[in-house]
């Protein structure tokens, strides 16, 4: 009972510093920031531009299942869509409370667990979906980067942030798919409890088993590109709601990066670090503090937004993730 207690103050904890880590930041930049121009700036939103955004969200929400599905599919996993996107729904609302994506991604092992009765291909496809996912914005950054860099002075930081993300999301995928994982998993995992390295285990099988399914794997790359772009477009659309005048090459380079700042987990789902992030990088293009601020709020309302759609998909859903048998699971 002490340990539970004490479990529970700790987690309590935690979610405090994160969200004063978030209001300190916030503060700060709204500190520095012209209060009568940000204003102005909200005054001046097109809502119409934005209720758009928001439709494109949603469908945005729908093709990250349509990843997630098809990764499973990979792994000779079959379940069905609509499950996968209420569990989806469900973790976008617990993310409103969580650092980065941890609530999104709790929430579907957990349906995995208690639905699907397999807590290692729920770890396995939520790690792999999150790997395709920034690889997709990696991509977009790299291919990005000579087109919109040539407007900037100096481009050392963006460089060293396409560098840095290029290097550790390669580095986790060729562990993931090389020889040298396995051992370097064992290293890894040497000082873990055996009920851990077992899972952990599995989850390396069950990833390493995708090699011999190329198509689906594939799918799975291919619509975490189209979500990724659904994200870049998002913004844009968000930018020209706000008045800004940007061009889609340039935040094909700045939304990943700043979506990668925002993924750091210090702060509550982003909040803070997101808005530093649109600041400087939206600003190096010349976007003022005061409209970067505003496309990162109105950004993060439409996810705010989604989770609150989440909540009621929460409350009101029937069953949780179930298996579909396959008769040939090499053809799945």
């Amino acid at each position: 009972m002490g340990f539970e207690n004490a479990k529970a103050k700790n987690a309590a904890g935690s979610i405090l510093i994160r969200v004063a880590i978030s209001i300190v930041l916030l503060g700060w930049l709204l500190y520095k920031t012209d209060r009568q121009d940000l204003g102005r700036a909200f005054l001046h939103v097109n809502w119409a531009m934005l209720g758009l955004a928001l439709v494109v969200t949603y469908v945005s929400v729908a093709l990250m299942t349509a990843r997630w599905h098809a990764a499973l599919a990979a792994m000779g996993a079959r379940m069905g869509y609509l499950g996968l996107l209420q569990s989806n729904m469900v973790g976008l609302f617990f993310n409103l409370f969580t650092p980065t994506n941890v609530g999104q991604d709790a929430a579907r092992v957990i349906d995995f667990k208690t639905g699907a009765k397999s807590t290692a291909t729920g770890v396995a496809s939520v790690m792999i979906d999150r790997l395709l996912g920034m690889l997709g914005m990696l991509i977009f950054a790299v291919v990005a980067f000579p087109f919109a860099a040539g407007r900037l002075h100096d481009v050392s930081v963006i460089k060293l942030a396409v560098g840095v993300t290029s290097a550790s999301i390669l580095i986790a995928l060729g562990l993931l798919w090389s020889p040298a994982g396995r051992p370097v998993g064992r290293l890894a995992t040497r000082f873990m409890p055996e009920k851990v390295k077992k899972g952990l285990r599995k989850c390396y099988d069950m990833t390493s088993q995708m090699t011999g399914r190329p198509t689906p794997l594939a799918l799975s790359f291919g619509l975490a590109l189209a979500f990724q772009l659904l994200v870049i477009i998002t913004n844009y659309m968000v930018a020209q709601a706000v008045g800004v005048s940007v061009s889609l090459s340039t935040l094909m380079l700045v939304v990943p990066l700043a979506l990668i700042v925002a993924s750091i987990p210090i702060s509550v789902n982003g909040v803070g670090l997101r808005e530093w992030a649109y600041v400087n990088l939206w600003g190096a293009f010349g976007v003022s503090r005061e409209q970067a601020i505003v496309c990162s709020l109105m950004f993060f309302a439409l996810w705010v937004v989604m989770g609150l759609t989440g909540m009621i998909v929460y409350l009101t859903r029937r069953r949780i993730l179930h298996a579909i048998p396959a008769q040939d699971p090499a053809a799945v």
